[in-house]
Order: structure tokens, then C-alpha cells, then sequence
């Protein structure tokens, strides 16, 4: 009886460092994401937010990477995506200039209400009225949308993952 006590014991105890592994590695890799993002592509101040894994909300997910752009960055933005580097970590592409004539489904019932819910109504209207301004530059790419103003300040990547 006694070793199934400490068999079960075991278990409990490997699956509770499982899954605290788990968390302290999401949590990592949430806090690097918008570096490895923005590092080497534009040039920037503060991180924003930076999101690679939320928290999943009605099945689905958002993964969202915000910085505030340096005064002193290029007003033109970066024209292609850095070699090599993963899809989930990339930046840039053809841009169109900002403000961004239409947005499939970026407020209403469209798939970025999931992403609005999980950053929250304060960022996530803070970046809707940067793309709305004038002298920026946008990509809407799928389920994501890259966004590029030295205007308004800030820089972002974000992916709908439903």
C-alpha cells in the first residue's frame, strides 16, 4: 500500500514540475517576444507589450508584440522580412499607408475581438487609433496585421490565432 502511496506521490510531484516548467517558459518566452520581433528590424525605445502565448478565450488565441518606435527611426519602414528568421517572429512586408481604409473584422464581431479582449480595451484602442492616423504605414496579412508609425510612436505585430 505504501508504494502506491509514494508511486502516486511521484506522479503528482513530476506533473507539478511539468507544468511549472511549462509556465516559467511561456512566461520567458512572452517577455522576449517583441524583441525578438523588433530587435535588428526597427528601432525602438520601450516595449509595449509583448505576448506570444495568451491566455486561450472561447477556443482561440492572440499573440500581439507593441513598442514605442525612437524619435530618431527611419519614417519609412522596414521593407522585407529578415532572412532566416521564423514566421511567428516576423516584421514587415508591402505596406500600404496608414489610415488604414478598411480592417476586415478589427472591431465588431470580427476575429480580433478575441484579440481585444485578451490585451484589453486600453491598448487595444490605443493601437486602433494609430492606424487611423495619417503618415503611418500598415500590412493586414491573414489573420495578422503589422503596423509602423514613427507619427504615432509606436510599432506592432499582431496574430489572430483562432
Amino acid at each position: 500500500m505504501r508504494l502506491l502511496r509514494d508511486m502516486a506521490l511521484g506522479i503528482v510531484a513530476v506533473v507539478a514540475l511539468f507544468f511549472a516548467t511549462y509556465r516559467v517558459g511561456v512566461w520567458v518566452d512572452n517577455r522576449g517576444y517583441a524583441a525578438r520581433v523588433f530587435d535588428e528590424v526597427v528601432r525602438y525605445n520601450n516595449v509595449v507589450a509583448s505576448v506570444r502565448w495568451s491566455r486561450k478565450m472561447y477556443g482561440s488565441h492572440c499573440s500581439y508584440a507593441v513598442v514605442e518606435i525612437s524619435p530618431d527611426a527611419p519614417v519609412v519602414p522596414p521593407s522585407r522580412l529578415p532572412i532566416g528568421r521564423e514566421e511567428i517572429h516576423s516584421f514587415g512586408g508591402p505596406w500600404a499607408p496608414t489610415p488604414a481604409a478598411r480592417l476586415d473584422g478589427w472591431t465588431g464581431d470580427g476575429p480580433w475581438t478575441i484579440c481585444r479582449l485578451i490585451m484589453g480595451d486600453k491598448l487595444f484602442e490605443r493601437l486602433d487609433r494609430a492606424l487611423r492616423l495619417p503618415d503611418g504605414w500598415w500590412i493586414e496579412r491573414g489573420s495578422e496585421v503589422h503596423f509602423y508609425s514613427v507619427a504615432a510612436g509606436l510599432a506592432f505585430r499582431i496574430r489572430d490565432l483562432t
